[in-house]
């Protein structure tokens, strides 16, 4: 039983897999530390205690899972396989 799950586990972690999961998990870290220190750099400017830091990272949470899906559309789509599809017989040609 255990070794079914342990290739099950394989198969789905793949390489490719993995790498897609850094590369979004990367990207969403990347978004949020911008957008922190965005939120710092205008709350020192405008003199708010804050205010613009919570309301930048907030902005920044539906870029961060735009950019999660952007990855993960990507590499789906360099990963799939396109197999030939059989063309069905003729019904006009009789087989003997």
């Amino acid at each position: 039983m255990k070794d079914n799950r342990a290739s099950a586990r394989a198969q789905v972690l793949t390489p490719g897999v993995l790498l897609a999961a850094t590369q979004a998990g990367c990207a969403a870290v990347v978004v949020v530390f911008t957008a922190l220190f965005v939120g710092l750099w205008l709350d020192s400017v405008v003199g708010q205690r804050g205010l613009c830091t919570l309301g930048v990272l907030v902005a920044s949470i539906p870029l961060s899972l735009w950019l999660m899906l952007k990855i993960a559309l990507r590499v789906i789509k360099r990963t799939q396989v396109n197999l030939p599809i059989p063309e069905p017989p003729d019904p006009l040609v009789e087989e003997d």
